[in-house]
């Protein structure tokens, strides 16, 4: 799991065309600089990054601080910035970039990691494959990650479900609605997603719903929290928990405002991609539902939702706020 304590900072994939300078500086200050590779090796294959697909992590303030490329099945290029080291940014620039080849269908990555680096890229889930040999002067270990086995295995039978998880379960008031969110938030496979006015802190607003939901962020490269605000207004002046977490993960807690005039099937809903659904009414005291197992509605409201993630916008208020 991340720490919250890290420096907030974004990543995002970036063509080398319109962002070869900042890359190239990253790289050229770690691997030349730095590592003393020369530099006709570090850049001596243009075509290459021509064709790679490369991940750039910028600070809140938009400074480059890391990069990595994705060249066919190999990953490379792992560089960030020595003043922004244990902050969790290599790991997650990996992690983005394991996500989206798992997007894009690919079954295999390999790379070519430093002697040095093997325990880094193993907790991530690299596999040691061969001897150690030199690449531009340094020790180097060939390492593989099987992006099969992050896919579901469709010949496995789903397990038995307790009768009791298909009960729909009434809530009455905030302290019963957050204990039943922390509850459904681990059962989620891969994402969660929550519908809110303005997500409502007596409810949202603490420790345990904040760090359920960033357990799950974390838990796996597909992993995804999607936060859809009716009114973002109130959250522009505090310092709410989810906003805090999706300022700081911001490519893993996604927080996008809702359509004017949208109509939506609960006032306030959180659903699971592991079918757990959680609805109630605002009020005082809030009164709602929730139920542990229900395929048929959790899909009908996942599939609502991203209808009407489809029409939503960022909410660059909260995005250039000071953390």
């Amino acid at each position: 799991m991340e720490s919250l304590d890290y420096h907030p900072f974004e990543i995002r994939p970036v063509p080398w065309a319109a962002a070869s300078g900042p890359l190239r500086g990253i790289r050229r200050a770690v691997f030349v600089a730095e590592q003393g590779i020369d530099e006709a090796i570090e850049f001596g294959d243009p075509e290459a990054d021509r064709r790679a697909r490369h991940w750039l992590a910028t600070t809140e303030t938009g400074e480059p601080v890391g990069c990595v490329r994705l060249l066919d099945e190999r990953l490379g290029r792992l560089a960030v910035l020595p003043a922004q080291r244990r902050q969790g940014i290599g790991g997650a620039l990996v992690r983005r970039a394991i996500r989206d080849a798992l997007d894009q269908g690919l079954e295999r990555l390999y790379l070519h990691a430093q002697s040095t680096a093997v325990g880094f890229y193993e907790a991530l889930g690299f596999a040691v494959e061969g001897e150690e040999f030199r690449e531009a002067g340094l020790a180097h270990r060939r390492m593989a990650y099987d992006l099969n086995r992050l896919r579901p295995a469709r010949s496995v039978a789903p397990p038995a479900v307790d009768p009791e998880s298909r009960v729909r379960q009434p809530l009455e008031g905030a302290p019963a609605l957050t204990a039943k969110a922390v509850e459904l938030v681990p059962t989620a496979l891969r994402r969660v997603r929550i519908l809110s006015t303005s997500l409502e802190p007596a409810v949202f607003d603490n420790d345990p719903v904040r760090d359920s939901l960033l357990a799950l962020a974390t838990s796996h490269p597909q992993a995804e929290v999607r936060l859809l605000i009716r009114d973002p207004r109130p959250l522009v002046q505090g310092s709410h928990r989810l906003v805090k977490l999706a300022q700081r993960l911001s490519s893993l807690v996604l927080l996008r405002r809702l359509a004017a005039d949208s109509a939506t099937p609960e006032d306030e809903l959180l659903v699971t991609d592991g079918d757990g659904l959680l609805c109630w009414q605002a009020g005082r005291p809030p009164l709602g539902y929730a139920i542990r197992h229900a395929p048929r509605a959790a899909r009908q409201l996942t599939e609502t939702f991203d209808e009407l993630w489809q029409q939503s916008r960022e909410i660059t208020e909260l995005r250039t706020l000071s953390l």
